[in-house]
């Protein structure tokens, strides 16, 4: 038995790097001591690069996996999970404009999305929403929902 979560994580974060997404990897990449690091983490952003070389900064993008939720048909299991990505930046238009390459990705990806084994039917954004700067931080969610079955 596949590990839904397991196939739709790696499916959003193989996605979001993909070689097409040239503008999206630019805005996330990272050089420290001749390691290009890409700055979209699942769940957490971590402290430090590996290795504990440099700090990690913004910008960089978080995405968490809201509740999947299973159904089926007579014939189908099909499941529904939202996908929220916080956009973290120290400029408000930064934060913006990554915000706006991560919607150029995810929008209509129903034919280029791959998650595991499984036909993806539908990507949807959901409300964005711009969080209040804290501490000099932006932050924006963005949100979709995805229907994908076996």
């Amino acid at each position: 038995m596949a590990n839904i979560a397991y196939d739709i994580r790696n499916g959003i974060y193989d996605f979001l790097l993909g070689t097409g997404h040239t503008t999206l990897r630019a805005a996330l990449a990272k050089t420290v001591h001749g390691t290009t690091y890409h700055r979209l983490y699942y769940e957490q952003a971590p402290q430090a690069f590996p290795g504990g070389v440099a700090n990690v900064t913004p910008p960089y993008v978080v995405f968490t996996l809201l509740p999947i939720d299973p159904d089926r048909d007579s014939v189908t299991k099909i499941y529904r999970v939202w996908v929220q990505l916080l956009v973290v930046s120290l400029s408000l238009a930064e934060c913006e404009n990554i915000a706006g390459y991560v919607t150029d990705v995810m929008d209509d990806s129903e034919g280029t999305l791959t998650v595991g084994t499984y036909k993806v039917v539908e990507v949807r954004r959901q409300p964005q929403l711009a969080l209040a700067p804290a501490e000099g931080v932006h932050s924006i969610v963005v949100q979709y929902s995805l229907i994908i079955h076996n």
